[in-house]
């Protein structure tokens, strides 16, 4: 993006961490005022928060405190400007621009709305019926109904992936306690920028606007968009009344980088973009295959999708499939001459966005949305003028390793072989093999990694470091406790222990001697949110090593005589399980927390009559139908070649059978407890007590908040320990913890104490979860908190297992391969204001759940906030 020379940028701070853009154009006299709210439908909580982003922007414009219905917008208009709104995965923005001699009434209207509006009951139902109908219109609308199918199809486990208008249960069911929650949540200062564009004086915006701040309102960092990986790829076929058919395709992208961004930007151009592209000059014009057809780069925050769109005759749907393959595997070859007209050609859509007030106020939001930096254009342009021929022919490479996801919407009563097309699908979209794709998000430059995708087996990312003779390995799922219900308690953790204890024909004594005679140890995982194998070897030991993991994955044997002797080693721990009080108050409060139904609830290692009922040919079926190696992980880390690594995992996991996939976890937990207390008679000398609330998943940006404030009460030098054991003299043992998954988790406390002291102890640790939603820490002691996390998080990533298992987990839940490599800019942005919000907002005296375990029960029967 080239610098307007007509412009000058001034950025200046907001109260409570807001930000202000300014730009002065004085070509002409009007003005632009967008608000960039940092928040859309990827940060709803679904299934009931499904669309409320875009509801709640509806609302805003439907009375405030100061202001009627309509009333903001009669003014906006009365002074000669337009006021609007719009919904987007990363973000809502507001917007009003007009007559520069305005900027003042468009900016008041704005910031009334944003931060004062009452929705009202009564226009929230009338407005509900606008939303309803807007779905059905998008429902009746064949091109629409495709295009935001892909979406979902291409991001299965939500993100980006969801409906940004909501579906017809979920916008049916808000209220109004929803859109305030939801607005408490996001619309603060520090989650909004503010961009001024036009004939201005920006010290007068300035001081105009930080007058319009609240005093009172909370600050909040931008959020990170919540956005899972896409897809790994196919074919969905739908049936509308249409009379053409309707073709929408993605492969997926990395986030917005400036390494990648600007190479697909250019490839997607080339190939789709006007009537000079690839697929309008090949399909449209010279084989008369489509009435449309287009490609474009999805590049959010988040992962993006490299897509491409068709309108065409139902007949021509396999031939079409034909040539969309031949067009993605020619773009690796490009002419110079292709490149500079792409080049051009978004150069030329930048300058035009750049005559209007309102473009370049949506530019300079969009990177701020897309990297953090509203300046980061001039990076972009700068990126997009150095790219070179090899560069695209790298990348389209790179895009054919890619499984392509499709959704094909055809008239309804049209006759095809449906069969048929899915064959021709799988045959001509195919990955490509052997290609290397380096992963080029932060942190990329000093930790390189390369991503495989094995053919119908796990992705495969490669961390080479030869700095030690050293390897270590993960490959796993998503599953574990998560796939279990009260029937097959403890079948993750017996299937996991089985998958090394026998491969094809190989026993498991077998396989213990072979990795243990090169210094190594392949062991099995089943936790919470995942199952799977590891492997830590010396690098002498790293191919008998990953042909054994490999092995194992591929073909585990699960020997009769094995299966009874795991599933007997099981049920000893079961028992043995009895005599740690620690646990059975832990599972106790989980019980209370979720639910006995609730699949959290359960026995991590599972129950005794439940151990005894599964057996050699359950265990088979429960592997089968929930961890097929399509849906894996594999990660390698340490002294390898990656190129090495990928022909021996391929040609180890050659020719895999095709399996269905596994169903979606319910990932969901209940906002409130199921019970407020829990208690076990125990003849112990002790009571053992734990008392918290329901917390939130990985993916929640209240994480890190609540770590901070965990570590801050935890420890020996833990506000908990230094009072309640130290000062006090309560409690023999006191720790809190943050426990997060792939479904929200909860904030807890652990104290064990002497029975006649219960009661005064457990007030005590109640009190320090008061002191934390009435007063902000100290900054010294938060920053001191920090600075002993971000040391421990130093020193345990030392290890080559240690980063394994971070990438692994990284990737495999969603978070990013390098999401620890993120770690310490998202600790060290949580400050003392954060730790009181979200205590504040989490330590409710109607969601505390207390689990006792001992010789005396004692209760929450007095307020303690």
């Amino acid at each position: 993006m080239k610098v307007n020379p007509l412009a000058d940028i001034q950025v200046f701070p907001l109260p409570h961490r807001g930000r202000l853009v300014c730009q002065v154009n004085r070509a002409i006299p009007v003005a632009a005022v967008y608000a960039w709210v940092h928040a859309g439908s990827c940060h709803e909580q679904p299934p009931r928060e499904l669309g409320i982003a875009h509801m709640v922007e509806h609302m805003l414009f439907k009375g405030t405190s100061n202001q009627g219905v309509g009333d903001l917008a009669l003014a906006v208009e009365g002074a000669g400007g337009s006021l609007n709104a719009w919904t987007a995965h990363d973000e809502t923005v507001l917007h009003a621009a007009g007559p520069a001699r305005a900027w003042q009434t468009f900016l008041r209207a704005i910031t009334e709305a944003l931060f004062h509006p009452t929705f009202d009951a009564a226009e929230l139902e009338r407005e509900k019926e606008v939303v309803l109908e807007e779905i059905r219109h998008g429902e009746n609308s064949p091109i629409h109904r495709a295009s935001d199918r892909i979406f979902e199809v291409s991001y299965p486990s939500g993100g980006y992936g969801r409906p940004i208008l909501g579906s017809h249960k979920s916008v049916a069911a808000f209220t109004r306690e929803d859109l305030l929650a939801f607005h408490a949540r996001w619309y603060t200062p520090g989650n909004i920028t503010f961009f001024v564009v036009g004939d201005i004086d920006p010290e007068t915006v300035h001081a105009t606007l930080k007058a319009l701040i609240p005093r009172r309102a909370r600050s909040r960092d931008e959020a990170p968009p919540i956005a899972p990986r896409p897809a790994r790829g196919r074919l969905e076929i739908l049936r509308g009344a249409s009379s053409e058919a309707y073709l929408f395709c993605s492969l997926p992208l990395p986030e917005y980088n400036f390494d990648t961004t600007p190479t697909y930007d250019l490839l997607s151009t080339l190939l789709g973009d006007g009537e000079s592209s690839r697929l309008a000059v090949a399909l449209k014009h010279r084989d008369n295959l489509v009435l449309e057809a287009y490609a474009t780069a999805f590049t959010p925050r988040g992962p993006g999708l490299f897509m491409i769109s068709s309108i065409f005759s139902p007949e021509h749907a396999e031939r079409l499939f034909e040539a969309l393959s031949n067009q993605l595997r020619g773009l690796t070859r490009v002419m110079p001459s292709e490149l500079e007209k792409a080049r051009a050609t978004i150069a030329a859509e930048q300058v035009s966005s750049m005559q209007t007030v309102q473009g370049m106020a949506r530019l300079l939001g969009f990177f701020q949305g897309a990297t953090g930096d509203h300046a980061a254009g001039a990076r972009y342009d700068a990126a997009l003028a150095q790219r070179t021929v090899a560069d695209l022919e790298a990348a389209a490479a790179v895009l054919n390793t890619r499984p392509m996801t499709a959704v094909l919407l055809l008239p309804e009563d049209f006759e095809v072989d449906e069969a048929r097309l899915q064959k021709a699908y799988a045959r001509l979209f195919k990955p490509e093999k052997g290609v290397v794709s380096p992963a080029t998000t932060a942190g990329a430059e000093e930790t390189p990694i390369f991503e495989y995708r094995i053919p119908r087996g796990p992705r495969l990312l490669v961390m080479p470091d030869a700095r030690l003779p050293y390897v270590s390995a993960r490959v796993g799922f998503i599953g574990g406790l998560l796939r279990e219900t009260a029937e097959i308690s403890g079948i993750s953790p017996l299937t996991a222990g089985l998958l090394t204890r026998g491969a094809d024909a190989l026993p498991g004594d077998a396989i213990s001697h072979l990795i243990e005679s090169k210094g190594g140890v392949l062991q099995s995982f089943s936790g919470r949110n995942s199952l799977g194998i590891r492997l830590d070897t010396l690098s002498e030991g790293r191919e008998m090593g990953l042909s054994l993991l490999c092995r194992s994955l591929r073909s585990p044997a699960f020997f009769e005589r094995e299966v009874r002797k795991e599933r007997e080693l099981a049920r000893e721990a079961v028992r043995a399980e009895a005599d740690s009080h620690a646990v059975q108050v832990m599972h106790l409060f989980e019980m209370a927390r979720y639910g006995e139904n609730h699949c959290c609830s359960l026995n991590i290692t599972g129950e005794l009559k439940s151990l005894a009922r599964l057996n050699r040919e359950r265990i088979r079926e429960h592997w089968e139908q929930n961890y097929p190696p399509a849906e894996a992980t594999f990660v390698v880390v340490g002294d390898v070649d990656p190129q090495s690594v990928f022909d021996q995992v391929s040609a180890e996991l050659a020719g895999l059978g095709k399996r269905a996939k596994a169903p979606s976890p319910d990932l969901t937990a209940p906002a409130l407890p199921a019970r407020s207390a829990a208690y076990v008679r125990k003849k112990i000398t002790q009571n053992h007590i734990v008392t918290g609330f329901p917390g939130v998943d990985l993916h929640h940006p209240d994480r890190f908040a609540l770590e901070v404030a965990a570590r801050l009460l935890d420890g020996q030098s833990g506000r908990l320990f230094m009072d309640l054991r130290d000062r006090q003299g309560l409690a023999y043992q006191v720790s809190c913890f943050s426990l997060e998954g792939l479904a929200p988790g909860y904030f807890v406390a652990y104290m064990v104490t002497r029975p006649e002291q219960s009661q005064h102890a457990l007030y005590g640790l109640l009190e320090h979860f008061a002191r934390l939603r009435s007063d902000a820490p100290p900054e010294e002691e938060v920053e001191r908190t920090k600075n002993f996390m971000l040391g421990t998080h130093d020193l345990g990533m030392q290890r080559r297992s240690a980063i394994a298992a971070a990438v692994f987990f990284g990737d495999l839940y969603g978070l990013g391969w390098n999401s620890f490599l993120r770690y310490r800019k998202a600790l060290e942005s949580v400050t003392p204001d954060d730790i009181k919000r979200v205590a504040r907002k989490y330590f409710q005296p109607r969601t505390l759940v207390t689990a006792i375990y001992g010789p005396e029960n004692i209760t929450v029967d007095r307020p303690w906030t």
